[in-house]
């Protein structure tokens, strides 16, 4: 077996994909632009534009960017209170949900070229067939892109295609 573990994504992406972000986006996006094909890239103009559509939306309260986070804090101010810490401990609590929400903002810098993908799928998903946006993703997957390469590796090919043997 040739075992490659899939990239892991960011708690960023995974609030934006579970509250259908992206997807909001890009109808908003859809109402005055159009991607002219398949190879469609998000500059950093759209990438802002989204950045501020999400900052509205958590705003708004219509999500949460620290939603990962919401039930372990739910336990611990709820905790404070029965122990009677009511006033420092929970302004204390409200610090420390204001810092993950900046924390987790702070992921549109560190994970934006696939936040950047992951809107383009989204707008290509309006205007193009499943067939297209699967093409699209094969190229940036990692496990794709191992399996090109022990493909183009005879050595390491042959040696994973030998009986009894794994990487």
């Amino acid at each position: 077996d040739f075992k490659v573990p899939p990239r892991k994504e960011s708690n960023l992406e995974f609030v934006l994909r579970k509250s259908d972000v992206f997807q909001d986006f890009a109808s908003e996006w859809g109402q005055g632009n159009k991607a002219t094909s398949e190879q469609f890239v998000v500059d950093d103009d759209t990438y802002r534009k989204f950045q501020t559509f999400v900052a509205k939306k958590q705003q708004n309260g219509d999500i949460k960017l620290e939603g990962v986070y919401n039930r372990a804090l739910s336990v611990l101010r709820s905790n404070l209170k029965i122990s009677g810490y009511d006033d420092s401990a929970t302004r204390g609590l409200t610090s420390l949900q204001e810092s993950i929400v900046k924390d987790v903002q702070n992921d549109f810098d560190k994970y934006g070229p696939f936040i950047k993908e992951d809107i383009a799928q989204a707008i290509l998903a309006r205007q193009f067939p499943d067939s297209v946006l699967i093409k699209r993703s094969l190229a940036t997957d990692k496990q794709v892109q191992a399996a090109l390469a022990l493909v183009g590796d005879k050595g390491q090919y042959e040696t994973i295609l030998a009986q009894g043997s794994s990487i």
